[in-house]
């Protein structure tokens, strides 16, 4: 058995089953779905503890990975498909690699905000235009929008969030919870992950809901993949991960509506080219920046609780 600890929705997770149980007949796989924040917090409680029952860990925080690293909690995988990622997609020394790139996009109400009124660039929404319209997750919750929060910090510095503040945005839940307010015109603009809104549109044919990519570039949301070091199945998981890398792996990411980091795999069904949301990001990704995050974590969390909730 193989125990993957994950924030991928349980929908993915549904559509991923069969094909791993094609590719591997002989691997059990054993799922544990929550959000990034309570991933990490499991993690990091049964390493505390001594008894890692995790053997895969495939989240959307970047930043963890790095701790997770520095305190020695990662084997090196050698997977040879990792190469054909680009480089600053990659650890250096091998223990964590990008395995799919979720995107943090604007979103509309159209019945609510004409589109020739929409904003277009995350900075638009400190504008008086915007007071009491605008929502976006709680970064405290959600490591897609922490990373959000750490790009748009590091763009536009604390001045842009105290905007956001003094526009009343309302900070709470995840995305699912965001598309929600979007949806029922509660607040008809939002910083939401695309995913999201690629799944709703399918799923409901002229749903209110307008995807708005910003021109001050998306959000990138590197989301990697990891063996821990206690695990009991080191080959087992190399394997696995060594098939998310895979096209056909990549394939099935990119069937729950994210984007692959390789470029020779399309897009999700509706989404814009990777080339041209990637070379032109809020944040360009660099190891180096997420090593800088992840040092500053805690104090970004703090500063965005005290400009922005309290």
């Amino acid at each position: 058995m193989v125990s993957i600890y994950t924030s991928i929705y349980e929908h993915v997770i549904v559509a991923l089953d069969p094909v791993l149980q094609r590719e591997f007949p002989d691997v059990r796989v054993e799922w544990f779905q929550r959000g990034s924040e309570d991933v990490a917090a499991r993690v990091n409680a049964e390493i505390a503890a001594g008894r890692v029952a995790a053997d895969i860990v495939m989240t959307s925080d970047p930043f963890w990975y790095q701790e997770l690293k520095e305190g020695g909690h990662l084997l090196a995988m050698a997977v040879p498909e990792a190469a054909t990622l680009p480089a600053e997609l990659t650890d250096p020394d091998g223990v964590f690699t990008t395995v799919r790139m979720p995107v943090m996009v604007l979103a509309a109400n159209p019945e609510v905000v004409p589109r020739d009124q929409q904003p277009a660039r995350f900075a638009d929404l400190t504008a008086a235009e915007w007071k009491g319209r605008v929502t976006m997750g709680d970064p405290n919750r959600s490591g897609s929008m922490f990373t959000a929060v750490a790009a748009l910090s590091a763009r536009y510095g604390w001045e842009y969030f105290e905007g956001l503040r003094a526009n009343d945005i309302l900070v709470a839940g995840g995305n699912s919870a965001v598309l929600s307010r979007i949806v029922t015109g509660e607040r008809p603009v939002g910083i939401v992950l695309l995913e999201n809104v690629l799944q709703a549109l399918q799923a409901t044919a002229g749903a209110p809901i307008d995807v708005i990519y910003p021109a001050d570039g998306v959000i990138l949301v590197p989301s990697p993949i990891a063996v821990l070091a206690a695990t009991d199945v080191p080959d087992g998981a190399r394997r696995l991960v060594r098939f998310f890398l895979s096209e056909t792996g990549q394939r099935a990411l990119v069937a729950g509506w994210m984007y692959s980091p390789l470029e020779s795999v399309a897009p999700p069904a509706g989404a814009r080219p990777w080339a041209e949301i990637y070379h032109s990001a809020l944040q360009p990704w660099s190891p180096a920046y997420g090593r800088d995050v992840s040092r500053r974590r805690e104090a970004i969390k703090r500063r965005f609780n005290e400009v922005v909730l309290n």
